[in-house]
């Protein structure tokens, strides 16, 4: 009878060893802590429930423990129970985020032991679920956002496989300069697949001023046009003025006969004078307008042949005793 003794002593201390080696990270702090003593209490229902296979009850334990106090055993031992249910997806996440926190070496052991452990699990896991790695090429300096499916990846899990569900999947990114660079990809169980994304730099802002009404300046040219003909038909009507102006001087000379006139002249002496005023004033400001129209065109590109038949040209012809304008739209 000695030996069935000895068995049933050391099934019972290996069964203490496999319960309270998990709490061991909690056991061991010391201090009264009410957030953290309720956290341990419910790992401790939450372990509890695991190992008796209840894992949905065992995830509802382990979550409330997580959002009282962080600790990498919560997660590691909720990524157990999502093996349980068969949601492997989830599980895989779970010993992603383990695997990746960065765990300082004062850290209790079991912390590290921890990661361990979800590192080897994940891989153990890898055969069984579909599994997407994302690469970026370009940018620049810019931040990158990706989603797969709609649903954000953080940014330090680009660098790890990130499990799916087998099939069609969208992966975008895009970055804060504009960029946008988008693929499917089909995955299948078991399978690892490497997605590719070229996003290109942001491009500096152009310091060229865009070109008035079209890249042909095609703008200027009507406006240049237009205030030519303004001024053209200004100098004209400023020439007729002028030539009434000297056809009335030259009939109150010959009226008046000297330097002095008649009273009964003198309406038509300051008829003459305003009307010379008034030829002055529009030969002036025809000028300028028509030298404005002139710069216009002179600035506005010209491209041969193909800007003049589908624009507008202006034709001035001077001489000594006359001025021509020739328009066409």
């Amino acid at each position: 009878m000695p030996v069935p003794g000895l068995r049933t002593m050391f099934w019972v201390l290996w069964t203490a060893v496999l319960w309270i080696a998990p709490l061991s990270t909690w056991a061991g702090e010391a201090g009264a802590d009410p957030v953290r003593d309720e956290a341990r209490k419910l790992a401790y229902e939450g372990i509890k429930a695991l190992r008796a296979q209840r894992y949905s009850e065992a995830l509802t334990f382990l979550r409330q423990a997580e959002q009282k106090f962080h600790a990498p055993t919560h997660l590691l031992y909720m990524a157990r129970a999502h093996v349980g249910l068969g949601e492997l997806v989830a599980a895989h996440d779970a010993y992603v985020a383990v695997a990746i926190e960065p765990i300082p070496n004062y850290a209790p052991p079991v912390f590290h032991q921890a990661r361990r452990e979800a590192v080897a699990e994940a891989q153990q896991l890898r055969p069984r679920i579909a599994t997407l790695q994302v690469a970026i090429a370009g940018g620049g300096a810019q931040e990158i956002a990706v989603t797969i499916d709609g649903r954000a990846v953080q940014a330090g899990r680009l660098a790890h496989p990130i499990a799916v569900a087998s099939g069609e999947h969208q992966v975008v990114a895009v970055g804060t300069g504009g960029g946008r660079a988008t693929q499917v990809a089909a995955v299948a169980v078991g399978e690892s697949k490497v997605v590719s994304l070229h996003l290109q730099p942001e491009s500096p802002p152009s310091s060229s001023a865009p070109p008035v009404d079209g890249a042909d300046g095609r703008g200027l040219t009507v406006a240049g046009a237009l205030l030519v003909a303004a001024g053209g038909a200004a100098l004209v009507a400023g020439g007729i003025a002028g030539g009434m102006t000297l056809k009335r001087a030259g009939d109150i000379e010959d009226t008046c006969g000297g330097d002095v006139c008649p009273t009964a002249e003198e309406p038509t002496v300051d008829a003459a004078k305003t009307l010379g005023n008034v030829s002055t004033a529009l030969l002036i400001a025809g000028g300028v307008v028509a030298a404005t129209g002139i710069v216009l065109l002179v600035a506005a590109p010209d491209d041969d042949e193909a800007a003049a038949a589908k624009g507008p040209r202006i034709e001035l012809w001077a001489t000594p005793v006359s001025l021509s304008l020739f328009a066409a739209f």
